[in-house]
């Protein structure tokens, strides 16, 4: 459990958190303006209330006997949590939690959403940052940032000659080589 990829964390039946794998202690160490160190045990173990400033308290109560779902809401994180009570013979001992960390998918869930009503606007110079993406976000990220500059660039290059025929300039050629239904809108 030390080396999986999602944060682990296993508590008693008072709610202190016995044991963090590496993945949890980083994203503990991200968030930490979330801990309370005032709260913290007098064993230095930290409790789940240091560690959140709102938690789902059904999820650690007594009579859970199943695994919970929830999602935490932060002002820089997005965290789905799975609480599953560890029960020996019949009496609840304690509970392990997963924390998966939603935080980069939810924020370019927004910056889509925002491009895409900009774009449905007919705005289509906003740009996704990529900084900080990788893998499927920075590609996500990318092809979405070339259709919009790529239907900027279309719309310039139509409005200059729709521009240039209503001044009576029968000349004016788009350059631009475009492909597919592009290409069948300039050559028409």
């Amino acid at each position: 459990m030390d080396n999986v990829s999602v944060g682990v964390t296993i508590l008693n039946i008072d709610e202190v958190i016995i044991y963090a794998n590496k993945s949890a202690e980083q994203m503990f160490s991200m968030f930490s303006r979330y801990h309370d160190q005032s709260k913290a045990s007098n064993n230095d173990k930290m409790t789940i209330e240091s560690i959140l400033y709102e938690s789902d308290k059904n999820a650690l109560s007594l009579e859970l006997n199943e695994p919970h779902q929830n999602t935490l809401f932060f002002d820089k994180g997005v965290f789905d949590i799975v609480v599953t009570p560890i029960i020996v013979n019949g009496t609840k001992k304690g509970s392990v939690i997963e924390w998966i960390d939603r935080s980069m998918e939810i924020e370019i869930e927004n910056e889509i959403d925002g491009i895409i009503e900009k774009a449905a606007e007919g705005e289509f110079s906003q740009q996704i940052n990529t900084k900080g993406k990788e893998g499927f976000h920075l590609a996500l990220s990318n092809g979405l940032n070339n259709l919009t500059q790529n239907c900027r660039k279309i719309m310039l290059d139509m409005s200059n000659a729709l521009q240039s025929l209503s001044s009576g300039d029968l000349n004016h050629h788009i350059a631009t080589k475009y492909h597919g239904e592009l290409d069948k809108l300039v050559n028409a």
